[in-house]
């Protein structure tokens, strides 16, 4: 009996934890992925793998803006190959797909060196899913689209 009531109350506190966040209003969702989003590019610039590890799902896929996909595992052994210089993030924006599912967008500026190699992106139409995993959300999917000139302008 005893370890039925345990697992009861288990239950109901993990209930909660997942309820409220979930129940957050979209506002401060956006606040949240967006420091998460920012926090992701200051761990770049740092080379931090530790931080990818656990901000990263396992199954967590990239398609950067030179056409390349990298999976966790490759991006986090990459990260010693990079010398992030710069990087601007413009306004977020949010899709929320469904409770633990979201989406946010934003234009994005890079400078910097990637295996002696002079990167430099402007303009890039950027947006990372988040899933909510175990009560804490992750990034599964990033992208880097790449803008033509003709749409720049706009």
């Amino acid at each position: 009996m005893r370890f039925l009531f345990v697992a009861l109350v288990l239950c109901i506190s993990m209930s909660f934890d997942l309820f409220a966040q979930q129940g957050a209003s979209e506002k401060e969702l956006l606040s949240l992925l967006t420091k998460m989003e920012k926090d992701s590019w200051v761990a770049m610039k740092d080379k931090n793998q530790e931080f990818f590890k656990t901000y990263m799902a396992d199954d967590a896929r990239c398609f950067m803006a030179d056409g390349s996909e990298v999976l966790k595992i490759d991006f986090i052994k990459n990260l010693k190959d990079w010398d992030l210089e710069s990087y601007s993030m413009g306004k977020t924006s949010l899709l929320q797909i469904q409770p633990g599912v979201c989406f946010i967008f934003y234009k994005l500026d890079y400078s910097g060196n990637h295996k002696g190699k002079k990167i430099k992106f402007n303009d890039l139409q950027s947006s990372s899913l988040y899933v909510l995993r175990d009560g804490k959300w992750m990034e599964i999917f990033y992208q880097e689209t790449v803008m033509p000139a003709s749409n720049k302008a706009k």
